[in-house]
Parts: structure tokens; C-alpha cells; sequence
């Protein structure tokens, strides 16, 4: 772990092929261990992967009681546009009576757009 927001155990590794490249999304605890976030990387072959410098590129969103410290647990799919569509498993504040809430779905239109 060698980003800042990386405080402990990468999770939920998921990698798909976007033209030519390997897209891979992680999740990660970050700040503390009571919130996880999604980490976006790329490689040409698969070995060895360039991090986004902005990682996290998804987070929870504190608004939103259900998604407020986990998004993790994730499904990337390549859409007909280019554009890819997230699934993902949110989770409020401990302590939990079940430990995934609710499912979430975003739409990403992809690096650098």
C-alpha cells in the first residue's frame, strides 16, 4: 500500500479490459478502519499497475445514511458508449446488524473524460 489513503487491507480486487488496457477497482480502508473507498488502476499487461493519483476515486458519501462508511463489494461493466456503469454494496456507521446495507449504482464516464 503505497497511497496515502491506503490505511489498511485492499479488498474486492476487479479487473475487465477497456481497449487496450487492464482497468482494475479495489476497495481499501481509508481514514480509519470504519470506511472503505474504491481505488482505480490501469495496466497494458497486467503485471505491473499504474494507481490514479486521485485514488480515491469513489468514496462514501455521508449524506446518504446507507452509503455513509462503506462502498465496496463492486461490479464495473463497459458500456456500448465507452462509458462504464459501478455497482456496489454501501454500509452505514458501526455497529451494524447486517454488514452490507444497501446497494448502490453509479455511471462513470472514465479516466481523464
Amino acid at each position: 500500500m503505497d497511497q496515502n489513503w491506503e490505511v489498511k487491507d485492499r479488498v474486492y480486487p476487479m479487473v475487465i479490459r477497456a481497449d487496450r488496457l487492464w482497468v482494475m477497482l479495489n476497495g481499501c480502508y481509508w481514514n480509519d478502519d470504519k470506511h472503505t473507498a474504491l481505488g482505480f488502476a490501469v495496466s497494458k499487461d497486467g503485471l505491473p499497475w499504474t494507481k490514479h493519483p486521485k485514488n480515491p476515486v469513489f468514496r462514501p458519501e455521508p449524506k446518504h445514511d446507507w452509503e455513509s462508511n462503506f462502498t465496496t463489494s463492486h461490479t464495473l461493466l463497459r458500456l456500448p458508449d465507452g462509458s462504464f456503469y459501478l455497482w456496489y454494496a454501501g454500509c452505514r456507521q458501526p455497529p451494524w446488524s447486517n454488514l452490507y446495507f444497501a446497494l448502490g449504482s453509479a455511471r462513470w464516464v472514465g479516466p481523464g473524460k
